[in-house]
């Protein structure tokens, strides 16, 4: 059986003066070509010295703080990192409609 894959990176987000590195994410299609799924490769990322879990729900990113540090520095950027996470969600969904036979 043989599988179609595509492999996108998306920007990381910006709060404030830090900067996270990419996320990378592929679409896997059947054997016939239609969509099957989407994979987060990305797992976890950094905001400087800030650690956050990566997760798809649904086909949209979800960060989670892996420590205190880090859930401190989330709710205090907590309208920045909504925003943030809501523009990764809008590429994700740009790839996905550009990418998917329907």
């Amino acid at each position: 059986m043989h599988m179609k894959v595509k492999f996108f990176t998306l920007k990381g987000i910006r709060i404030n003066e830090l900067q996270s590195e990419s996320i990378r994410l592929l679409l896997e299609y059947k054997a016939d070509g239609t969509f099957d799924k989407i994979v987060l490769l990305t797992k976890q990322w950094t905001l400087n010295d800030y650690i956050f879990d990566l997760s798809l729900k649904g086909g949209l990113l979800k960060i989670n703080p892996s420590n205190e540090t880090s859930k401190k520095y989330l709710d205090e950027n907590e309208e920045e990192f909504k925003v943030a996470v809501n523009n990764i969600n809008c590429d994700i969904i740009k790839k996905l409609t550009a990418n998917i036979l329907f």
